[in-house]
């Protein structure tokens, strides 16, 4: 008899942030961190004093879509973006056994976001809020500073890092393809255990 069907969910961190911020969200969260979402949808990236709002985001992710390890494998988009972040991570008892970087140039990034705005494609942009010009570049300067430096983190780590080169025309499933086999030998063999444990109060100031 074989076992329940596994199940990969998508945890997309920028759309429950502006889910949160356009009232679509309720994650309990108090009102004055509402509106700091609000205030921080151009890009700018959670501090450790604002970490809980990640914590109530990622634990009302696995509450509704009814999270239920080993059988189910989190796949983590827009978080965790900084070291300080996968710290926070590891208190929520999320382990990272894989990353998948999707790897480009600033001219094929540039591009895919023009093609978006011209409704050429990659509709999986809309609503992201970087149409932009100087929120976009934003974005790409915090990648650069702040979240390249995870690739060699997790990789020290032990995680399984898969590089997918991404073209102005590559689609999302197009992208899934060239890591679905490594990412289903990888889920075979993992044994998960259940986030997310509350952090520490410390994370509430």
């Amino acid at each position: 008899m074989s076992g329940p069907e596994r199940r990969f969910l998508h945890l997309d961190f920028g759309e429950l942030l502006r889910g949160v911020a356009q009232h679509t969200i309720d994650a309990g969260l108090a009102p004055a961190d509402t509106a700091f979402v609000q205030s921080i949808l151009d890009g700018t990236l959670l501090e450790p004093k604002h970490f809980h709002i990640a914590g109530a985001l990622i634990r009302h992710f696995l509450s509704s879509t009814a999270f239920q390890p080993p059988r189910d494998i989190l796949v983590l988009n827009g978080f965790p973006r900084t070291i300080e972040q996968s710290a926070y991570a590891k208190e929520l008892a999320i382990e990272v056994k894989m990353v998948v970087l999707c790897s480009c140039t600033v001219e094929v990034a540039v591009a895919r976001k023009r093609m978006a705005d011209a409704g050429m494609g990659h509709e999986d942009r809309a609503g992201r809020g970087d149409g932009n010009d100087a929120v976009f570049h934003k974005r790409i300067q915090s990648f650069v500073q702040r979240t390249q430096p995870l690739i060699g983190y997790y990789r020290s780590s032990g995680a399984d890092v898969a590089e997918v080169t991404i073209a102005a025309g590559t689609t999302p499933e197009e992208a899934f393809r060239a890591v679905e086999q490594r990412l289903r030998m990888l889920a075979d063999n993992l044994v998960v255990h259940a986030p997310c444990a509350r952090p520490t109060e410390r994370n509430q100031g």
